[in-house]
């Protein structure tokens, strides 16, 4: 990972009623929220706790919810440091 990159942790429900909980990395200067805005990127990569990278079609998440870092006990019960996008369905 470079110095222009950060890891987030992520929470994400599918269409088929899969829930997926890994990790994602995004530009440093990026929210969550614009990653899934960008129209140009249909796809995302999420790596799961057991580092098995996931591509998924950005048009089938139906949830996504950041979830603060391990160890961070300082956010780990404030709910509004966390980023909460729930998008339409299709």
């Amino acid at each position: 990972m470079t110095l222009t990159r950060k890891k987030v942790h992520v929470s994400i429900q599918i269409s088929n009623g899969a829930h997926l909980q890994g990790t994602m990395i995004i530009e440093r200067d990026t929210r969550l929220s614009d990653v899934f805005n960008n129209l140009k990127k249909d796809f995302i990569v999420v790596t799961d706790n057991g580092r098995q990278p996931h591509i998924v079609n950005k048009r089938h998440i139906i949830q996504i919810m950041e979830l603060p870092e391990e160890g961070d006990s300082e956010n780990e019960h404030e709910d509004d440091d966390q980023d909460y996008l729930e998008l339409p369905g299709n």
